[in-house]
């Protein structure tokens, strides 16, 4: 708590009051931004149920802690995800949580379930080979890509290249300017003026009406810069796509 306040002094000592208005800004909750993250959890399931598993069947102070520990950032993700844009933040408190859930259940393995069928051992070996199975049955394998694929490559070339284009033509605008993609307007030199992720959720929570933000940037004078979404395009990060196109071995 000490190292906390003393940081968020030392924020509003840099930056000013800004910072701590900024800190609340208003953010949109529904709870189809909750639907829309659950599917997140999917990754760290098959740890939550080893640590299930052993931790109905166990007495020791770890079982006891992680009882508490984990249903707590659980609870505490989900929660946070009610919010817009927070995506898998909320998530590292769960990580950690289950984290040390498997370290506590692998010390303790000999009271699981699992142990009366094997050796203390090669039951760690059959949970450690189960979450290294789940980390690689995934069909984003970006590593991959990156060294067979050639043209998984040539998507961020295009996308460069196109950066590099829009960035020329923001530079010939003079004074200030807005860019949603803020990679552009950095590339051209621009000072970083509008906060898109406040804008954003100023107009999805009603604070500003569209008609209103226009104005306010052009009594400021800060021009607004849209990228093409089309020349930007999207990488597609599919392996057993790159496996369809024959460019995999």
């Amino acid at each position: 708590m000490i190292a906390a306040t003393a940081g968020l002094a030392l924020c509003g000592a840099i930056f000013g009051s800004d910072f701590f208005r900024n800190l609340f800004t208003a953010r949109d909750y529904d709870i189809a931004h909750l639907i829309g993250n659950l599917g997140h959890l999917q990754w760290s399931a098959l740890a939550a149920l080893i640590w299930l598993c052993w931790v109905f069947t166990s007495s020791t102070d770890g079982a006891r802690f992680t009882a508490l520990h984990v249903p707590i950032a659980l609870a505490s993700c989900i929660v946070q995800w009610f919010g817009d844009k927070i995506y898998g933040n909320a998530e590292f408190d769960l990580i950690l949580a289950l984290g040390i859930a498997i370290g506590v259940t692998c010390a303790s393995l000999e009271s699981s379930p699992l142990a009366k069928h094997l050796s203390g051992s090669a039951a760690k070996i059959t949970v450690v080979s189960l979450l290294l199975f789940r980390l690689l049955a995934s069909d984003r394998q970006e590593t991959l890509l990156v060294l067979f694929d050639p043209q998984f490559a040539e998507q961020f070339a295009k996308r460069e290249r196109t950066i590099e284009r829009e960035a020329a033509q923001v530079t010939a605008i003079k004074g200030d300017v807005y860019c949603p993609i803020k990679t552009i307007c950095r590339s051209a030199g621009k000072p970083f003026v509008v906060d898109d992720f406040r804008i954003e959720e100023m107009l999805a929570t009603g604070l500003i009406e569209q008609n209103e933000l226009d104005k306010l940037l052009a009594v400021r004078n800060i021009a607004t810069f849209r990228s093409d979404p089309a020349a930007m395009g999207t990488i597609d990060t599919s392996l057993s796509h790159a496996v369809r196109r024959g460019l995999m071995p």
